[in-house]
């Protein structure tokens, strides 16, 4: 899942080239991102909201009728089958397993099914802590404002959060690829605030608030990094044997 969340992270990044600049080199990145996501963990492909969007808000309607956007496209499916030729070598076989899955997900598992929408930002509370609100409270802005930026970077875990709600079965691998562009809009809203207090206040108050900030971001950072090591430790010092043994 690290390598999933990498390739997700590079695919992003080349979008937001695309978006700010434009050019060819951040399609082949962009592109190859997607697809070493889509292989390393198959909803990764959804990353390819990023590079779809960014090339929109860029070109408008005319995104459509530019090459790059299909150079894009096509490095996405190669480098999905170079680095899957699985899917190309026993592509029945390929269909049938994820045609499998699909069903699966749909029908439901016992004990993993139903209230997927509660369970899912339950998760996130959990987990991420103050990230979560923050997060929305970037994204109601840039709804607002119409920022093409904040929309950018919230394009893909709302596709993620959308599709992984239609199905029965919850799984909290498949809401992970969210959490680092949750980051991301706290982040924005953070660094917003920050803008906002150096204009509204004077010196001592803005150096008062601005301490209060980082506090706040450096909070976000350790409380959620604090939880996972804690449960990793207790996953590590977990010893199956006691309970078979009782």
């Amino acid at each position: 899942m690290p390598w999933s969340f990498f390739f997700v992270l590079l695919a992003f990044y080349g979008a937001v080239g695309i978006f700010a600049e434009g050019k060819l080199g951040y399609n082949v990145i962009s592109g190859m991102g997607v697809g070493l996501a889509a292989s390393s963990k198959y909803i990764g492909a959804l990353i390819m909201a990023a590079p779809l969007v960014a090339h929109f808000f860029r070109y408008g309607r005319e995104s459509f009728k530019r090459r790059e956007l299909y150079i894009c496209l096509g490095i996405c499916v190669l480098t999905f089958f170079a680095t899957t030729p699985f899917s190309i070598m026993d592509y029945q076989l390929f269909i049938e397993e994820m045609t499998f899955e699909a069903r699966h997900f749909a029908s439901g598992h016992v004990g993993s099914e139903g209230d997927t929408i509660r369970s899912y930002t339950s998760f996130l509370l959990t987990t991420q802590g103050p990230l979560l609100p923050l997060a929305l409270a970037s994204l109601f802005w840039g709804v607002y404002r119409r920022s093409r930026p904040v929309l950018l970077v919230a394009a893909s875990p709302i596709i993620n959060f959308i599709f992984i709600n239609r199905f029965a079965v919850r799984n909290t691998q498949t809401i992970l690829p969210v959490i680092p562009f949750l980051s991301l809009l706290a982040a924005i809203t953070l660094v917003g605030s920050a803008q906002w207090l150096g204009w509204r206040f004077k010196s001592p108050q803005r150096t008062f608030f601005l301490g209060g900030l980082i506090l706040v971001g450096l909070a976000l950072i350790i409380i959620p990094f604090a939880q996972s090591t804690e449960n990793a430790l207790n996953l590590g010092a977990f010893n199956e044997r006691e309970p078979a043994r009782i």
